[in-house]
């Protein structure tokens, strides 16, 4: 298993002892968490020319690798 995996469910257990969660809700978090990845690529674009942010190409690759894996996992027909 992976360790993201493990901290994230142990993680979402402990919040969801404090604040439930509906089930739509969580259903709902892979799309926030895509959405967060594409931000966090824009504000690194925007950036890039001013510091010269080092390693975007691979940032950029690893976003689309992530939306596409989120596609063909979160949006089903």
């Amino acid at each position: 298993m992976d360790p993201d995996d493990i901290l994230w469910n142990a993680f979402l257990q402990g919040y969801m002892e404090q604040q439930p969660l509906s089930k739509t809700d969580v259903a709902s978090i892979p799309m926030f968490v895509m959405l967060r990845e594409i931000w966090h690529t824009a504000l690194l674009a925007w950036l890039q020319p001013s510091s010269g942010v080092q390693g975007f190409d691979k940032l950029l690759q690893r976003t689309l690798r992530l939306l596409r894996a989120w596609e063909t996992t979160q949006l089903k027909p």
